[in-house]
C-alpha cells in the first residue's frame, strides 16, 4: 500500500487560468510538478501563492491535487481579471486589466452604512422592460462634465412646487410651443430682445 502524504508547495506557473492547473514546487521534493484543484476551489491561483498539496503520483511524484493556502486579511476570490474581496466594513465586485489589480476598469463597493458606491472607467447602463423608478427620501444630485440629454418618445412631465433653472446663457425651446404661464410674471418672445431691454422678472425664454 502507497502512503499518502501532503506537502507544503509554491505556485510557480499557471497553466490554465480557466481549469486552474498550476505547476508547483516542493523543497527537497521536486522542483517542478503539476496540480489540480479540488473541488470547490474558487480563488485564482497566482505565481508565488502557497498550495497545500496531495500527493496523487507518490512514485514519481508528478501530479498533485492542491487547495490554497488562505491569504492574510483576505477574503474573497478572484478569477479571470474579476475580483470579490469582502472586509468587516463592505464587499467589494471588481474588474481589472491585465493581472492588475490596482488598474480598475469597474467597481461596485457596498458598505455597512448601507451606501453603495458604482465606479467605471466606461459606460453604465441600466434597461428594463417596464418601468424604471428613483426615489430618495433626500435629494438626487445629477452633475455632467459634459452634455445632460434626457429623451423621451411619449410626454415629459416635471412636478415640483418651485423649479428653478439657471445658465450662464440662452435656454432654447424647439418645437410647436404655446406659450402660457400662471402664478407669476413671465414673458415669452421668439426672438432674443437687444441688449439693454428691460425684462419682467428677468427671466427670458426664446421659442423657436
Amino acid at each position: 500500500m502507497v502512503e499518502e502524504r501532503y506537502y507544503l508547495g509554491k505556485i510557480t506557473s499557471v497553466e490554465d487560468r480557466l481549469l486552474y492547473r498550476i505547476r508547483v514546487s516542493i523543497d527537497n521534493v521536486v522542483d517542478d510538478a503539476m496540480a489540480f484543484p479540488l473541488r470547490g476551489e474558487v480563488d485564482e491561483p497566482r505565481v508565488g501563492d502557497l498550495v497545500l498539496l496531495y500527493n496523487i503520483d507518490p512514485i514519481f511524484q508528478s501530479c498533485y491535487l492542491y487547495s490554497k493556502i488562505k491569504e492574510d486579511n483576505f477574503l474573497g476570490f478572484r478569477s479571470n481579471g474579476k475580483l470579490i474581496s469582502i472586509t468587516p466594513e463592505s464587499i467589494t465586485m471588481t474588474v481589472y486589466e491585465n493581472d492588475d489589480e490596482s488598474s480598475i476598469k469597474a467597481r461596485m463597493t457596498m458598505n455597512d452604512d448601507g451606501s453603495i458606491i458604482i465606479e467605471s472607467e466606461s459606460d453604465i447602463k441600466i434597461e428594463a422592460k417596464s418601468t424604471v423608478n428613483i426615489n430618495a427620501q433626500s435629494d438626487i444630485n445629477i452633475t455632467s462634465d459634459s452634455s445632460l440629454n434626457i429623451n423621451a418618445t411619449a410626454s415629459t412631465t416635471i412636478k415640483s412646487p418651485d423649479v428653478t433653472i439657471k445658465g450662464p446663457g440662452t435656454m432654447t425651446v424647439k418645437g410647436t410651443v404655446m406659450p402660457s404661464a400662471s402664478g407669476g410674471p413671465f414673458i415669452a418672445v421668439t426672438t432674443a430682445p437687444p441688449p439693454g431691454t428691460p425684462m419682467i422678472s428677468g427671466d427670458t425664454i426664446i421659442l423657436q
